[in-house]
C-alpha cells in the first residue's frame, strides 16, 4: 500500500470535521443522520438523493434524510461558521456579526451586490483576504472596487474592451483596446498565471500606470494570448506598490473558483440535490461543502508525504475519495436490505404514476 495512505488517520479527520459542527444538532439523533449524510456525500453512491443516502445508511426509508433537509432543527449558517484548516487539526474562526434575513425577506441582488455582502461578512469574520479578483460583471461596478479599496483589500477585476482608463498622469482618457495597440511590442513580458491541465497557462502582460498616489497604486493589466492575440484587461489597485507577476497570480487564482464547483459536482455531489425549496437546498449545500472541505483536508494531508517513486504523482482528490471508499467508507449491506430498497423504489414509483395519470385525466374530464 502506498505509504501516503492512512485509513486509520483518514478515519479520524472525517470524524473530527463531524464531531466540529455537531453541536449545531441539537438532537442525537440528528447528529447521527448528519453524519451519514456526509459520509454519503462522500461515497461512491451515483446519486446522493435523499433515497439513496438512506439507503446507503441502512435506513428502512429516507425520511429521516429528508426531515435533515427540510423541517429539522438546525442552523446551516452555524454549520459553516468552523474553519476547516488544511490538516487534521480543526480551528473555530469567529461567526459573521451581521444579522442574516430569512430567505422570504430577500429582494433581488445583482451579481455585485451579493458579493459586496459577501465579502464584507467574510472580512467582519476575521477571514484574512490580501486580494480579490472576477470578471467583467464585478469589475463594472464601482460600488464594489470602492468597498475594496476602503478596507484596503488590493484587487484585480476585469473589464470590457470599452473601458476608459486616464494615462499620462491623468491628462489622457483613452479605451483600453486602444491603449493596448500603442504598446511596444518589447514591453509585454511572458508570465504563467498558474499551472493547467495541459501544463503551465503561459501569456503575454502587459501594465500601464493609471494612477499614483500616496497609500495606493492603480494600473491597467492587459493580457495577450500567444496564439490567438486576444486580449483580456483588468482595472488594479493595491495599497501598496507590487510586480507585475503579482497581479498576473492574482488573476489567475480566479481558475481555482471553477474547478472547485468542478470538484465538488463531481465528488461530493454539490448539484444532485432533489429539493423544492430554498432552505432544504441550502442545508444540502453546506453539507456537501462540508464532505469537500474533508477531501480537500486530506488533499493537503497527503501531499506533506510525497510518494516514494517519483513516476507517481501526488494523490488528486478523486483517487482520495476512492481509496476513502474503499478503507474507509465501505459499508456491506445484507441482501434482504438491498431488497427491501428495490420494493420501496418500486412501491413508491407506482403511487406517483398513479398519481400523475388521475391528475392527467382529471384535467381531460
Amino acid at each position: 500500500m502506498c505509504h501516503s495512505v492512512d485509513p486509520t488517520g483518514w478515519r479520524v479527520i472525517l470524524d473530527e470535521a463531524v464531531t466540529r459542527v455537531a453541536d449545531r444538532f441539537v438532537r442525537a439523533e440528528l447528529r447521527r443522520t448528519a453524519g451519514q449524510f456526509v459520509e454519503g456525500l462522500l461515497s461512491g453512491v451515483e446519486r446522493k438523493t435523499c433515497w439513496s443516502l438512506a439507503e446507503r445508511a441502512g435506513h428502512d426509508d429516507p425520511q429521516a434524510m429528508q426531515r435533515l433537509l427540510r423541517t429539522a432543527v438546525w442552523d446551516a449558517d452555524a454549520v459553516r461558521s468552523p474553519a476547516l484548516p488544511t490538516r487534521g487539526i480543526l480551528a473555530r474562526s469567529p461567526r459573521p456579526s451581521h444579522r442574516r434575513r430569512r430567505p422570504d425577506d430577500v429582494g433581488f441582488a445583482t451579481k455585485p451586490a451579493l458579493a459586496r455582502q459577501m465579502i464584507a461578512a467574510a472580512l467582519d469574520a476575521g477571514v484574512p483576504v490580501g486580494w480579490v479578483t472576477g470578471d467583467e460583471v464585478y469589475g463594472a461596478d464601482p460600488g464594489l472596487r470602492a468597498d475594496l479599496e476602503h478596507r484596503g483589500i488590493g484587487y484585480v477585476l476585469a473589464v470590457g474592451c470599452d473601458r476608459r482608463v486616464h494615462v499620462n498622469d491623468g491628462r489622457t482618457l483613452i479605451r483600453v483596446d486602444d491603449l493596448a495597440d500603442r504598446i511596444p511590442t518589447a514591453e509585454w513580458q511572458q508570465h504563467s498565471c498558474g499551472p493547467g491541465a495541459k501544463g503551465p497557462r503561459d501569456y503575454l502582460w502587459a501594465w500601464v500606470t493609471t494612477a499614483t498616489s500616496p497609500g495606493e497604486h492603480r494600473w491597467l493589466l492587459i493580457r495577450r494570448n500567444r496564439t490567438t492575440g486576444e486580449l483580456a484587461f483588468y482595472l488594479c489597485w493595491s495599497p501598496r506598490l507590487v510586480p507585475l507577476h503579482t497581479l498576473v497570480t492574482v488573476d489567475g487564482s480566479r481558475w481555482s473558483v471553477e474547478e472547485l464547483f468542478q470538484t465538488g459536482k463531481g465528488q461530493v455531489g454539490l448539484d444532485h440535490y432533489q429539493v423544492r425549496g430554498w432552505t432544504g437546498w441550502h442545508r444540502f449545500v453546506t453539507l456537501a461543502m462540508l464532505a469537500l472541505a474533508v477531501l480537500t483536508i486530506l488533499a493537503a494531508t497527503t501531499a506533506q508525504q510525497p510518494d516514494p517513486d517519483p513516476e507517481i504523482i501526488a494523490l488528486t482528490v478523486a483517487e482520495i475519495r476512492r481509496l476513502l471508499n474503499a478503507f474507509v467508507l465501505a459499508l456491506p449491506l445484507p441482501p434482504a436490505h438491498t431488497l427491501h430498497w428495490s420494493s420501496w423504489r418500486r412501491t413508491s414509483q407506482a403511487r406517483a404514476r398513479r398519481s400523475h395519470y388521475q391528475r392527467r385525466l382529471g384535467h381531460l374530464a
